[in-house]
């Protein structure tokens, strides 16, 4: 039987917004008790007593550190330009021995096109393209002898120009994540280099996720 301690904090972790409002005294201690009782119950293996439970999160300490969070602000504020762009696609292909040569031949289609918006992310068994809407068929005809298994239309991208202190930041990511989540943007994928981070998201979000960055680096 693990402590109790233990037990809570998997159990936060499974929800870490409920961690940042029990850290932040946003929660009823009394009803999260009651609501994890009979799973306490049952992973611990012995009846366990409200007021325990409650005792035990009073004293849980947070695991991102007040003082970090207010490191993590005091970063983005140092955010460099914030560059949005409209009308993307999204093209999900399946790897194979000719995926390099169809990413060839689209390159050499667009070449002039410097305007034009792509990124290429290889898996292990996927390759995605985000593209300017512009080049769809420049990349169809390219890739018409791959295996498409997914496409998305109606997306926007936003790049943050980081410090180039970012990569040695911890948290940066789940910060940006968490802020963009509290507002209900969903993000569709993300592209980061070591020193720009791009979100893609719904051309309907783009203008809510404009302002978060903007609010976040204020």
């Amino acid at each position: 039987m693990k402590p109790l301690r233990d037990r809570l904090q998997e159990y936060l972790e499974e929800n870490p917004f409920l961690e940042e409002a029990l850290h932040n005294g946003l929660l009823n201690l009394s009803a999260v008790a009651r609501s994890w009782k009979d799973r306490l119950d049952r992973d611990q293996g012995e009846s366990v007593s409200e007021a325990s439970v409650i005792m035990a999160l009073r004293r849980m300490e947070p695991t991102i550190p007040k003082s970090t969070m207010l490191k993590l602000k005091q970063f983005t504020s140092d955010f460099g330009d914030i560059i949005v762009r409209s009308d993307l696609a999204d093209f999900t292909f399946n790897n194979s021995p000719t995926i390099a040569s169809s990413q060839s031949e689209f390159l050499r289609r667009i070449k002039d096109q410097i305007s034009w918006f792509y990124t290429f992310s290889k898996g292990v068994s996927e390759t995605t393209i985000i593209i300017s809407r512009d080049a769809t068929t420049a990349l169809l005809e390219s890739f018409s002898n791959e295996r498409m298994t997914q496409q998305t239309l109606d997306l926007a991208s936003i790049t943050i120009m980081l410090p180039q202190a970012s990569i040695n930041t911890m948290g940066l990511y789940y910060y940006i994540f968490r802020t963009l989540t509290l507002r209900g943007i969903n993000i569709c994928e993300v592209i980061s280099t070591t020193n720009e981070f791009t979100l893609v998201v719904s051309k309907k979000d783009i203008e809510k996720s404009f302002e978060v960055i903007h609010q976040m680096r204020k």
